[in-house]
């Protein structure tokens, strides 16, 4: 590079004297060095200038020169990329906190669910059988709760608010989660779930056909097999009675006698596990439809078919247990009648509820299911000793129209 600008240097001040010694002379023609064409001879060096490309850097050629050194070769040092924003991220909304749920998928429980008989479907024998006293049974059993015809009974405590409480449940949702409850074998949330929809006046006929058999063999499992789906066993200690256990429970030991099986009360072994349930079972008295049902703990705990007095007698609103009474003597306007009598219309036992009003037996089973008595709730034989063992003082009657 300082060679090619030396040269440049000299070729300028030769050509800026040889002006001056021309203008000084006169000189215009100079002749051509020996041995060069006249025609190719123009009075200076030829720069041959590099093609316009745009491609070519560097010093132009001079011919005749020695070309220039070569320049070391030229690094270029790699750019830095220009940061660019990434666009913002824009998530899922999430359903953590806005309540939004998957859309839910109903398994099917049915004849392809071994556990589960289906809807609407006879109870079989074995699960209509009364319960054997193993503590180790582990099966899943599905017996029927009462319905009234002397079935194995069941029971409730507490109510659940009822469904007409809850516009935003619907009984097709609501039976569809408890299919899938039952799926997951998870029996009494499934029976809690369906109990709130056993009065409900909203329901159509095919939906009542469809909820009371399952909400029955639920019933049946949940509460009066010896599955312990409620509460842990209670083993039995030294000196433990029946009703010591049941009083503990707010039960009656007759309950838990059925439900475990126990033939003598006086027997009970320490060390055996008892199926226990916590009580009190409660009453609702439906007189339009004529229907007894049974609650514990807000779960359905059976039904049984009543009669109730003639001419609206029998009067509604909530009752308290006050007596109990096995054997009642019926005390009447114009006559009394002994207990054992076939005559006593009050049957085999009395549940009071007031001094002369009540629920009890009948020596008329044709007069359930009419309005025929004075006002008292009338029940089968069969079903009043069912109900009769399942109340305490505790226990409470709530009768609606």
């Amino acid at each position: 590079m300082q060679a090619f600008k030396t040269l440049l240097i000299v070729a300028v001040l030769s050509a800026v004297a040889y002006g001056v010694y021309v203008a000084l002379t006169g000189a215009r023609d100079v002749e051509p060095p020996p041995g060069v064409v006249a025609e190719d001879w123009q009075g200076g060096p030829q720069i041959e200038l590099p093609p316009s490309d745009g491609a070519a850097s560097g010093p132009p050629a001079i011919l005749g020169a020695a070309p220039p050194a070569q320049a070391a070769p030229q690094v270029v040092q790699p750019q830095t990329a220009t940061a660019v924003e990434a666009p913002p991220f824009s998530a899922p909304p999430s359903t953590q906190d806005s309540g939004a749920a998957p859309p839910f998928v109903s398994p099917n429980v049915g004849p392809g669910n071994p556990e589960m008989p289906p809807v609407g479907s006879e109870v079989t024998a074995e699960m209509s059988q009364p319960p054997i006293h193993d503590p180790a049974t582990q099966g899943v059993d599905y017996r029927q709760a009462p319905t009234g015809d002397g079935a194995m009974l069941a029971p409730p405590v507490g109510e659940v608010p009822p469904a007409s409480d809850l516009p935003e449940s619907t009984f097709a949702t609501d039976f569809a989660a408890s299919q899938a409850l039952l799926a997951e074998n998870r029996l009494d949330p499934a029976l809690l779930l369906l109990s709130r929809w056993y009065d409900d006046p909203r329901l159509s006929p095919p939906e009542h056909q469809q909820l009371m058999p399952l909400l029955n063999q639920l019933a049946g499992t949940v509460i009066y097999s010896q599955e312990h789906l409620l509460l842990p066993a209670y083993e039995v200690q030294p000196g433990d009675t029946l009703d010591r256990v049941a009083q503990h429970y707010r039960v009656p030991a007759q309950i838990l006698a059925k439900i475990n099986g126990i033939a003598d009360p006086n027997q009970l072994r320490p060390g055996d596990k008892l199926k226990v349930v916590q009580g009190p079972f409660d009453a609702t008295i439906n007189k339009s439809t004529r229907q007894l049902t049974m609650m514990l703990g807000g779960r359905f705990a059976g039904q049984f078919p009543i009669g109730i007095g003639a001419d609206q007698t029998t009067p509604e609103g909530e009752f308290a247990v006050k007596t109990k009474t096995p054997n009642p003597t019926y005390y009447g306007p114009d006559k009394v009648i002994d207990a054992n009598d076939p005559t006593n219309p009050l049957g085999k036992f009395w549940i009071g509820l007031d001094d002369h009003f009540g629920i009890h037996g009948t020596n008329d089973p044709n007069s359930i299911g009419l309005a025929e008595s004075r006002g008292c709730i009338r029940l089968s034989p069969r079903d009043i000793e069912d109900v009769y063992d399942m109340m305490t003082s505790e226990s409470r009657v709530r009768i609606v129209r």
